[in-house]
């Protein structure tokens, strides 16, 4: 049953990734960055305000405390951020969202913080 799982688990992280990918190849990363985003929580006017370039995700990512890892909508928009700073470097969005999440939980682990 176990593996079952893992097969259906692998199957839907395949599915999800190519979605997206074919969200951005599609539409375009300005409508793939609306979904990142309202995926991560955000709404109107936020997300707009968080798109490049940004002054809210300068700030974010240049004033990360203790406080960006307790609190759950400072993890998000620096997550948010992130990934968009790095898709713009040219990763994917998919990879870039996925390598977000990675330094935040490295960032957070290095200051005592498990997120």
């Amino acid at each position: 049953m176990a593996e079952k799982t893992d097969t259906r688990s692998k199957i839907c992280s395949i599915a999800h990734k190519v979605a997206m990918e074919l969200i951005e190849d599609t539409c375009g990363k300005d409508a793939a960055y609306d979904h990142y985003l309202s995926l991560l929580g955000f709404e109107e006017p936020e997300i707009k305000e968080l798109k490049p370039p940004s002054s809210k995700c300068a700030e974010a990512l240049q004033n990360f405390t203790a406080a960006t890892c307790e609190d759950f909508r400072a993890r998000m928009r620096w997550i948010a951020c992130k990934g968009i700073e790095l898709a713009e470097s040219g990763m994917t969005m998919h990879e870039a969202f996925k390598q977000a999440w990675r330094e935040l939980k490295e960032k957070c682990a290095r200051i005592g913080i498990v997120v």
